[in-house]
């Protein structure tokens, strides 16, 4: 497998509330493998719908996603955000 060098990774699950992308994405980066997201990088995970925010939640992916650098976002139309821009609102950290 390539490295692949980029500054920042974008992900989430579409506004249809699709549980299984952060299902995937929770297995991918699960703190137990030891992947981290580089200092030089930012690694965004945004929720469609408050729901599915819930959801993995329950499941304790919060605390994983976090444990590996990702920085989450609230549920919003990616577009509107400007995908990512100054302009986006950081999900509360509790």
């Amino acid at each position: 497998m390539r490295a692949l060098r980029t500054s920042a990774l974008r992900r989430g699950s579409c506004t249809a509330g699709k549980r299984d992308d952060f299902d995937q994405d929770h297995e991918v980066w699960a703190a137990e493998r030891g992947l981290k997201v580089p200092g030089n990088a930012t690694f965004y995970l945004q929720f469609g719908t408050l729901a599915v925010r819930r959801y993995c939640e329950e499941r304790g992916y919060l605390a994983a996603f976090r444990q590996v650098g990702a920085e989450l976002l609230n549920p919003a139309c990616g577009r509107a955000l400007n995908a990512g821009s100054a302009r986006r609102q950081a999900a509360t950290r509790s």
